[in-house]
């Protein structure tokens, strides 16, 4: 999925039968590395991220330690 002209379909990764009540996602949507990089590309770069409450971090010198997308945060 690395070229443009390629597109993530859904339809690919799910299985569904209505008559049998059978709805699955196939499990290689969790592993499949364009579609990871695709959803980095897409969600995680570019785009406001919220990254904590202040509730989390309530007194001075508290902090927290994160990923934004594949980007480690203090």
């Amino acid at each position: 999925m690395n070229n443009p002209n390629e597109q993530f379909v859904a339809a690919n990764y799910i299985e569904e039968r209505q008559a049998d009540g059978v709805a699955r996602v196939n499990r290689s949507i969790f592993t499949d590395p364009d579609l990871f990089e695709l959803e980095m590309e897409k969600i995680w770069e570019g785009n406001w991220i919220y990254l904590a409450h202040e509730s989390q971090i309530p007194n001075p010198n508290d902090f927290m330690t994160l990923f934004m997308g594949r980007t480690p945060i203090i």
